[in-house]
């Protein structure tokens, strides 16, 4: 009797490790991403984590001679997001499309436009299209401070958040191209890598003090951990301390 639950313990044990080694395996395994936007403050963290974690990177600009840095797995190509027909050539063969572009300039029309551009080339690749990621805003979140008001102060700001909006409203009907969209809290800087933050689904997250807040850091880890184990496809959802 002792042996026979020995060797059932044992086997119990082996399953155990397999799983998790298989579970490490698949988390670890190398991804093609592109990151459009990639050189802004969100988007060169973004490029940082995916980097770290082994997998290879393409950024998109306008203007590759204007950046200078080179890594291994990392590629800097020349194209533009309102482009449709070039992302679609250059979303061919990869695992996940990330949009950080800011556009906070370009006018409450931009970020519909970003949306489209990128859901009509997927939907032009051959073969299984790759996961569409959107850096959204805070204004994407019930309880975010916006209206009137705030286009009276700031109209740039209100064009910035009104265009997040409507591209968040236009993937909502999108139901043939996996999407997700990530939603910043209301502050986020640059700062430390903790690993350490709580996730949200579409309110906006507030700690004991009210404050709403993450790095930059800490939310390129809850990006990339979503780009390699999805949990909110076809969905949004948000992150913060």
């Amino acid at each position: 009797m002792k042996t026979t639950r020995r060797r059932i313990i044992l086997a119990l044990c082996s399953g155990v490790v397999l799983g998790l080694w298989q579970s490490m395996s698949v988390a670890a395994e190398p991804l093609k991403i592109t990151v459009y936007g990639g050189t802004g403050r969100i988007g060169q963290r973004i490029v940082d984590e995916a980097l770290s974690r082994g997998h290879t990177v393409t950024v998109v600009v306008r203007n590759p001679s204007a950046t200078t840095t080179e890594r291994a797995r990392l590629t800097v190509i020349k194209g533009d997001i309102l482009d449709t027909h070039g992302v679609a050539e250059q979303m061919a063969g990869q695992d996940a499309v990330v949009s950080a572009v800011s556009g906070f300039k370009l006018g409450e029309d931009f970020f519909p436009k970003v949306a489209q551009s990128l859901v009509t080339a997927a939907r032009g690749v051959s073969g299984n299209a790759p996961r569409i990621l959107w850096v959204g805003g805070s204004s994407s979140l019930p309880e975010e401070p916006g209206g009137q008001a705030q286009a009276e102060i700031n109209p740039k700001a209100f064009a910035f958040q009104k265009g997040k909006l409507d591209a968040l409203k236009y993937f909502g009907d999108v139901k043939d191209i996996p999407w997700t969209i990530l939603n910043p809290p209301t502050n986020i800087e640059p700062g430390t890598r903790t690993n350490k933050f709580r996730i949200g689904t579409d309110v906006l997250l507030k700690d004991a003090q009210g404050e709403s807040r993450i790095s930059m850091e800490d939310f390129a880890v809850a990006l990339l951990d979503e780009i390699e184990r999805p949990k909110h496809v076809q969905s949004q959802f948000t992150v913060a301390y």
